[in-house]
């Protein structure tokens, strides 16, 4: 098996992984990197119901309130908004103009960094 290098991959899906400009398609991709961390290799399926609860739940709890905050401020703030995936170790990071990142250093694993990087989100 060729190994890869999870830095020099292209991106599968376009960006942007936005939350103002790309709401509801950005937060879905989410709670796909999120189910992959929670059900790992298991043989456990996860659904688009389940896929759009975990969206929902992101969206009511932190999502939401992290755009109301972030979209009050000037974009070139260095501000960031902190959602914690996860069991609190995945972290994404939404800045000042809406763009999500995933931090690298706080993955539990290398296939879920893949995995983030094939969505289409940029690893800081």
């Amino acid at each position: 098996m060729e190994k890869k290098n999870i830095n020099t991959e292209p991106q599968k899906e376009n960006l942007p992984r936005n939350l103002f400009t790309n709401y509801e398609d950005t937060l879905m991709a989410m709670a796909k990197i999120e189910a992959l961390s929670y059900f790992g290799d298991s043989k456990v399926e996860y659904n688009e119901a389940w896929l759009k609860k975990q969206a929902n739940d992101t969206n009511k709890y932190t999502a939401s309130f992290g755009v109301k905050v972030l979209k009050g401020l000037n974009p070139d703030s260095t501000y960031t908004f902190v959602i914690y995936g996860d069991s609190g170790f995945n972290r994404w990071i939404i800045d000042a103009k809406g763009n999500v990142m995933f931090s690298g250093i706080h993955s539990l694993s290398k296939k879920v960094t893949e995995k983030v990087l094939e969505l289409g989100f940029e690893v800081v």
